[in-house]
């Protein structure tokens, strides 16, 4: 991991990455017209048998810990206990497990931005021809890039706000994102590390 020092009378926060794949499952109804084939199908099953295990391991005390998800709106909570409860993947099946073992799940992104990513998706996926296809991807990778930096830029702030001193947050997150650099520099960032040792 990076080791960042810290005066001795702080009591760092942590943050441990774990990169995810996201199932077909993960995406709701626009999962089901998403044409994802088998193989990424049994890729992303695998991958996520790989990081239960991980996590599972953490030699953690569970109830210092908060659990931060891509795609997790920072909503009221009762709004995130409802979606953690009808999501059914590898993903949320982990997260369930780390709120019974007393973590706190946190609503991570932007309930905005977030809609309007959904919004681009569905655009894509349910167009009625080719050539609306071909619009509506052009104009999604026109923002993707913009809109991903501030869904970013919003997950960073609300780490920020809610891991306290002492604290260790976990931050299931999608390959594309870009959230470490932008961390406050009292964060100690660690990765999910590929054998079963416990950060230290």
């Amino acid at each position: 991991g990076l080791g960042v020092s810290v005066p001795s009378r702080v009591r760092p926060r942590t943050l441990i990455l774990v990169p995810i794949v996201h199932s077909v499952r993960d995406m709701g109804l626009l999962g089901q017209q998403a044409p994802l084939d088998e193989a990424y199908g049994r890729l992303a099953q695998a991958r996520w048998a790989s990081i239960e295990q991980r996590v599972r391991a953490l030699q953690l005390d569970w109830s210092r810990v908060k659990v931060y998800q891509d795609g997790l709106p920072a909503a009221g909570a009762e709004i995130v206990r409802r979606i953690l409860a009808e999501v059914q993947s590898p993903n949320y099946d982990l997260l369930r497990w780390l709120v019974a073992q007393g973590a706190e799940l946190v609503g991570t992104e932007s309930p905005t931005l977030l809609r309007e990513e959904y919004g681009h998706l569905q655009a894509v996926l349910c167009a009625p021809d080719a050539g609306a296809r071909a619009r509506a991807r052009r104009t999604y990778a026109q923002r993707g890039r913009a809109l991903l930096a501030e869904r970013d830029a919003y997950i960073v702030r609300r780490i920020a706000e809610t891991l306290a001193d002492g604290e260790i947050g976990l931050l299931f997150v999608g390959a594309a994102h870009r959230v470490v650099e932008h961390l406050p520099a009292d964060i100690a960032v660690q990765k999910l590390v590929e054998d079963d040792r416990a950060p230290q």
